[in-house]
């Protein structure tokens, strides 16, 4: 049976459209991927290494490539590309999430990145750039050598702001953001070995997206953040227990409001006596004793706040400082004059051999009358209680902070907040190498650990989310939890990064990654689908239009 010559027209055309479709990106196999055939094809040392996270908690074998400048990390991402590797950019491998890449792909590691200058900044519009080589203590001295700040960022000195942001990692000031809350514009490759700019008056959609990236838009050597001039404020330090201020609801709220920037740290069992220290050491797990009470531990309080007298000078030198409770009790500390950017590290911990092995950050909704964040505290003091007298106990401490939540990064975790937009972020560090020994092997003991606290914390709270850089995947129940809270923001993260051509072939992921964003990734490369086909009958429409015609007047002229 023959088709109609009009139907005949367009099946051809179709076809003749995806022919050449399908043969547009053939390319030979270039078989198995080695770090010699990769050295050779991108042009500098590719090494095939095991790689650990600063917890040394999670490895994998993988070719470490260290580029030092754009053309590199194009060549990079191309070899990637046709030898169907995966890349993960690395920072200061502060975080301890699964954000790194998987066995057989490539870490990218950015440390020796050398093109351009590492900072540079623009008064008039009070933006400051940095480089993916440079870490987060350079940046903040760079900033208060040029009398600018960033308003909030975090107490970490040797991770990058690429990485910091990528993350949303948190600040200490109540009314602010995340730290990617104040990103102006981003320099990144894409998939397809590109360069590509991005900023805020002309990308608003795309910074909103990757603002918080997760490594997942692209590899982005240069970042640029909103900062504000620098000023003198009023750094105060005070010690108290934690039933004075942690678990006492008004206490915390007097001290929180009253203050434009705070930072609580909860120390460890220092409230045990000697026989509860002995208990403690000569317990086979180093278990503390059941009679130990967190609540009477020390905390140390630290708060930020500005200051209007033009003729206080930041000379940091220290005065007493009393501060009143709500409860009437005075609390007498230490104080300084200084300037905000030297406010943006100070030393908090002073225990020896900071290595961090198991922690959880968690972000959760505060209320006007602090009476979410007491339920959240009493349930993680007693989560971690209960884990420590049951399981053993790791030199620790605990952190309590609150931020306010700002929709422009839209994969921050303080969206849980409510309608009062103030968040708690609370969590619990062990600081150990090696932690005490114990009946399980070691990194045995840890997935316990870590576990055991993260599904007591979820299990009592289901609006909580943890920090994009302290969580680990093996946490029963993680992937629905993160969903469930994110919601549609993670086919509204997909799909702009997909419409920006940033890396709709999901090169910039790991496995952990692909399926917490699964159901987005099939949704949107469903939608990309169907748009595809829309577009190639379109074009065989046409084609078969062009044969019509040239049919029509091949007649006319016989």
């Amino acid at each position: 049976m023959m088709l109609p010559l009009n139907e005949s027209m367009q099946f051809l055309a179709l076809l003749g459209a995806t022919f050449i479709l399908s043969t547009m990106a053939v390319e030979d196999e270039p078989g198995p991927p080695t770090a010699e055939k990769l050295t050779k094809e991108i042009g500098f040392d590719i090494t095939l290494t095991t790689i650990w996270d600063t917890a040394e908690r999670q490895s994998a074998e993988i070719f470490w490539a260290q580029p030092t400048t754009v053309k590199q990390i194009k060549d990079l991402v191309k070899a990637a590309r046709k030898f169907s590797l995966r890349v993960r950019p690395y920072g200061g491998r502060h975080s301890w999430a699964p954000l790194f890449a998987d066995k057989g792909d490539i870490g990218l590691d950015l440390s020796l990145f050398a093109e351009g200058d590492k900072f540079t900044v623009d008064k008039e519009r009070m933006l400051v750039s940095a480089s993916a080589s440079a870490y987060l203590h350079e940046l903040y001295q760079f900033n208060t050598d040029n009398g600018v700040t960033i308003i909030s960022g975090p107490n970490i000195d040797n991770v990058t702001l690429q990485g910091a942001t990528g993350t949303s990692s948190h600040g200490q000031m109540k009314a602010e953001g995340t730290l990617a809350t104040y990103v102006y514009a981003i320099d990144l490759v894409d998939y397809k070995g590109r360069n590509r700019h991005f900023d805020e008056d002309g990308d608003k959609e795309v910074i909103t997206a990757c603002r918080t990236h997760l490594g997942m838009c692209g590899i982005i050597y240069n970042t640029t953040i909103r900062v504000v001039k620098d000023t003198v404020v009023k750094f105060s330090k005070t010690h108290m227990k934690a039933s004075d201020i942690v678990t006492n609801q008004d206490n915390r709220k007097a001290v929180v409001m009253d203050n434009a920037g705070m930072l609580i740290m909860w120390r460890m069992f220092t409230s045990a006596t000697d026989e509860q220290i002995m208990a403690r050491n000569t317990d086979p797990l180093q278990r503390p004793p059941l009679n130990w009470d967190p609540a009477d531990d020390v905390t140390t309080v630290w708060t930020i706040n500005p200051v209007d007298d033009v003729d206080i000078r930041p000379n940091k030198e220290p005065f007493e400082d009393k501060w009143r409770l709500s409860d009437g009790r005075e609390v007498t500390g230490t104080a300084d004059y200084r300037m905000a950017s030297e406010t943006m590290l100070f030393t908090a911990w002073t225990g020896p051999d900071i290595h961090l092995r198991n922690d959880i950050a968690w972000a959760t909704a505060e209320s006007v009358d602090f009476s979410a964040s007491q339920k959240t505290i009493e349930n993680f003091m007693d989560v971690y209680e209960t884990a420590m007298k049951r399981l053993g106990s790791y030199r620790s401490f605990g952190i309590f902070r609150w931020l306010s939540h700002k929709d422009t990064p839209t994969l921050a975790n303080t969206k849980v907040a409510n309608d009062f937009n103030l968040v708690l972020e609370l969590e619990l560090t062990s600081s150990c190498e090696p932690c005490n020994k114990h009946l399980l092997e070691e990194i045995t003991r840890d997935k316990v650990w870590s576990a055991t606290v993260a599904t007591g914390m979820m299990a009592n709270n289901s609006r909580i989310l943890p920090h994009w850089g302290k969580y680990f995947d093996f946490i029963p129940g993680i992937i629905d939890h993160l969903r469930q809270n994110y919601g549609t923001k993670l086919d509204e993260f997909i799909k702009i990064r997909n419409e920006a051509d940033l890396d709709p072939d999901n090169m910039f992921t790991n496995s952990h990654l692909r399926t917490l964003f699964h159901e987005a990734i099939v949704r949107n490369a469903e939608k990309a689908r169907v748009s595809k086909m829309k577009k190639l009958n379109t074009l065989a429409k046409r084609f078969a239009k062009l044969l019509e015609s040239f049919t029509f007047s091949s007649n006319y002229y016989l």
